[in-house]
């Protein structure tokens, strides 16, 4: 029996819905017993999605669903569910592409009003408790949702059905039959072109999002058409990126996003897929430049993941949260007064090189409350810095380490970011790949054998011969299998091999494809992101774009391509071709918001004109495995 205090979510092990545990909502986790409820008592669903690190889920949480007079209104109106979006991407792809559909916009905390048999007809992000800001507040929308409910039944369920035929449409199998060529790639090009900023890199205006495989399809492009330009766009927004504040110059690894245009003020999550997809895009600017902040820029991410989120057994915990305190970023920043206290005499030094100032650096931004607070960030290398400053490089940074180390020490002694401590395979397999990458590109032993240590974990607690498990928590293992699970497990495989020639790595990689197209692939040749069989959701979810990281759909694509250049089976070209025919619509239409699966599409094509950064083992090696697998 539940204890009184708590909710059903009290049995869960994921870190976000245990944050929801407590709260007098009578939530209900996915499931069956939830939708069994709604149909007996003619009921709509209330259905939440976020995640343990999203700052306005936090702020929704305290606000709303901790409140006596909300949870009385959302409990008499619905059955309540909340589900974690990192556990299953699924549900957060589907309804969340029914959010953008509905509303032009989207966004976390997720809310989403369901019909019994799961159809959403009413989508939102955060409200607030009450009509504010421009937003009709929870309690006028559960009173407005509830007499529709009740009184136009009929024309709600005319709503639902629109709604249901158009999310349809949108996710439906194309028909068009035409691959996507290497022309796409050269588009995808050019309109990361048209929307770069020549001051301070990157793409649009603010917010910016990291999106680092934008910034390795850039330099492959550039090592297959000899295009300055591109090699430039990539090289300085990750110059611009590793200066600025969204890097943490203290404690290592990057924020979530810039909330300027500039890099200054980030949002101060730290999530492991962004520390992983940085990772391959320094590693790969260190090869392709040689430029040292590159590689030391990864050392950083990987010092940071390891420090920070990694398991005692070698696994990558998930995310930092952004808040303590009650306040965003209050972990990360420094009023100057803090700072001369812990440095003293060499304080005015960190001061001119990290740009901190008595009355702080982000005063006319969002950010923190305390406007005389700092966000560390440079303005140019360390390197550069010293020259002009008439000091040594190499003693000039050791004297800024010192200085840095002292203040990373104070800082751990502050209430620390919540830490979500539960294991993803896909995350984990990214962390992987990337290491083996950069291991590959560096000649770094720790990065190969911290890459090594996690894929084991991994084999030994979330591969199968059934498949792979998603999550992993407290040493339980969580919910089901997903694509971006088998194409990332695919994906640290082929990158393992590479760099090592392991050729038990190659045969994994090809038992977890052949899986994933068993399980996952459509008559058109896409991939769903929920095993086909599975009648969980009311239209099957597929992705296709690259958002934060890349899609299923795109590992897959390259996961696919490069198998089939190291085992020579048909079987891996012929998947991959269809994958393309089914992309084919979506990359069309935006050609830029595909750029790792344009990556695979570029690495089919054929041998680019230079390789001075392919780091594949001999074609012997390679031609030994695929015999091996033959």
């Amino acid at each position: 029996m539940r204890n009184e205090k708590t909710n059903r979510l009290a049995e869960s092990t994921s870190p976000y819905l245990l944050q929801h545990a407590h709260n007098p909502v009578d939530w209900y986790p996915w499931g069956e017993e939830a939708f069994k409820k709604a149909r007996k008592e003619d009921k709509p669903v209330f259905l939440s999605v976020g995640y343990s690190t999203c700052h306005w889920c936090h702020v929704m949480e305290r606000e709303s669903f901790s409140d006596e007079e909300v949870a009385k209104a959302l409990n008499e109106t619905f059955v309540c569910i909340k589900v974690d979006r990192e556990e299953r991407p699924d549900i957060d792809s589907l309804y969340m592409t029914a959010c953008q559909m509905m509303n032009q916009s989207a966004g976390w905390p997720l809310t989403v009003v369901l019909t019994p048999d799961r159809r959403p007809f009413y989508t939102a992000t955060y409200l607030p408790k009450k009509d504010a800001y421009g937003l009709a507040g929870i309690l006028t929308v559960t009173q407005q949702i509830g007499k529709l409910w009740e009184n136009e039944r009929d024309k709600l369920n005319e709503v639902t059905e629109e709604i249901h035929k158009a999310l349809s449409n949108t996710l439906a199998p194309s028909e068009d039959g035409q691959a996507i060529g290497i022309e796409m790639v050269h588009k995808a090009f050019s309109d990361l072109a048209s929307r770069y900023d020549m001051e301070n890199g990157g793409f649009g205006a603010a917010p910016k999002f990291p999106s680092p495989h934008q910034f390795s399809f850039l330099m492959r492009y550039n090592v297959r058409t000899q295009h300055v330009t591109a090699r430039d766009m990539a090289v300085k927004t990750l110059t611009k990126m590793s200066l600025g504040g969204i890097h943490d110059h203290l404690g290592g690894g990057f924020h979530r996003y810039s909330t300027d245009s500039n890099w200054l003020l980030p949002h101060f999550e730290k999530m492991l897929y962004d520390q992983a997809m940085l990772l391959f895009a320094y590693a790969d600017c260190y090869a392709l430049t040689g430029d040292r902040n590159m590689l030391e820029t990864g050392r950083d991410i990987m010092q940071f993941v390891e420090r920070e989120l990694t398991s005692p057994d070698g696994a990558f915990y998930s995310a930092l949260d952004a808040d303590t305190e009650g306040e965003e970023g209050r972990f990360y920043v420094w009023t100057s007064e803090e700072i001369e206290k812990v440095l003293g005499d060499d304080s005015e030094l960190f001061y001119r090189v990290y740009n901190v100032s008595e009355d702080g650096n982000f005063s006319q931004q969002e950010g923190p409350s305390n406007a005389k607070a700092n966000v560390l960030h440079l303005r140019k290398p360390v390197e550069q810095l010293a020259k002009e400053m008439d000091e040594e490089p190499a003693q000039f940074e050791e004297k800024l380490a010192r200085l840095r180390e002292k203040l990373l020490e104070v800082r751990s002694n502050r209430e620390r970011p919540h830490l979500d401590d539960k294991v993803l395979c896909d995350w984990n397999c990214m962390m992987v790949a990337a290491l083996a990458r950069f291991h590959s590109r560096t000649g770094n032993t720790e990065a190969l054998e911290t890459a090594e240590t996690a894929f084991e974990f991994v084999k030994k607690n979330l591969f199968s011969e059934h498949g792979l498990v998603h999550s992993w928590r407290d040493g339980k293992p969580g919910t089901g299998e997903f694509l971006t699970d088998h194409a990332s497990f695919g994906w640290a495989c082929v990158e393992l091999y590479e760099a090592t020639g392991d050729a038990s790595m190659l045969e994994h990689a090809v038992i977890c494809a052949d899986r994933a197209i068993e399980t996952f692939a459509d008559t058109d040749g896409g991939f769903a992101l929920s095993p086909l069989h599975d009648d969980d959701l009311p239209v099957s979810a597929r992705e296709f774009h690259d958002g934060a990281l890349p899609s299923g759909n795109s590992i897959m694509a390259d996961v696919l391509t490069r198998l089939s250049h190291l085992t020579g089976e048909k079987r891996f070209r012929e998947a991959a071709m269809a994958l393309f025919r089914a992309a084919q619509p979506w990359c069309k239409h935006s050609p830029s918001a595909h750029c790792h699966l344009l990556s695979a599409v570029d690495r089919l094509a054929g041998p680019s004109r230079q390789h001075r950064w392919s780091s594949q083992p001999s074609t012997s090696t390679a031609t030994r495995a695929g015999s091996h697998l033959k």
